[in-house]
């Protein structure tokens, strides 16, 4: 449980309110694949897993931005 402590926590939805999301560029096969499977009926839970610094969070930062 400690490690779930050391999380950084990002309201994505607050910063897509306040214009603080920047939008993405290149990633609009990602984005448009997990816009999908957010839409989806059943399912629709989703991991983003990488090694450090390949752009997970600025691709979910694009998916708010797209939603």
């Amino acid at each position: 449980m400690a490690e779930l402590s050391r999380l950084t926590y990002y309201d994505l939805q607050w910063e897509a309110q306040h214009g603080r999301v920047p939008p993405l560029v290149g990633r609009k096969e990602e984005c448009s694949r997990i816009v999908r499977m957010c839409h989806r009926r059943m399912q629709t839970r989703l991991m983003v897993v990488g090694p450090h610094g390949v752009g997970k969070t600025a691709l979910l930062r694009g998916v708010v931005h797209a939603l």
